[in-house]
């Protein structure tokens, strides 16, 4: 337990487990008050360089970033730091695993898609495929969809 919390690597399992454990006593709110908590301190702790030089070492991400990405909760918080810290290649990197676990929807709103290329770049061809199957009757309603998108 003590490695988990020396620090940010184990925090977001160390939060699923104790809101895990307090969800029952406490109900259902105490968890996103947790996740919240948890997630505001990895934000501010975040070191770019620090991440970035043991992503280059291996790169592979590290094995608490694979943890995160099933998580709604810590997915954000990831997304949260690309934006505060958008030239980590970790985080872009982290962000690539993302879109390729099937959560492009989830990444659209984000405002530095479009500095990671890799990214922008597959949404938009996801953006048109959906418009794919437009014709004169609903291209207008397709280029619609492909702007609110």
């Amino acid at each position: 337990m003590n490695l988990l919390m020396s620090s940010y690597e184990g925090l977001a399992a160390m939060t699923n487990m104790v809101s895990s454990d307090l969800g029952p006593v406490y109900g259902s709110g105490i968890n996103s008050a947790i996740s919240e908590a948890v997630s505001r301190k990895i934000i501010e702790s975040f070191d770019p360089q620090v991440a970035d030089s043991k992503y280059n070492e291996t790169e592979q991400l590290p094995e608490y970033i694979e943890a995160m990405i099933p998580h709604q909760v810590w997915r954000k918080t990831i997304y949260r730091l690309s934006e505060r810290h958008p030239g980590s290649t970790m985080l872009s990197a982290a962000l690539q695993h993302i879109a390729d676990q099937g959560y492009q929807a989830e990444m659209m709103s984000l405002s530095s898609a479009p500095l990671h290329t890799h990214i922008f770049y597959s949404l938009l061809a996801e953006c048109l495929e959906n418009m794919s199957p437009a014709n004169e009757e609903n291209i207008h309603q397709k280029l619609g969809e492909l702007i609110t998108a």
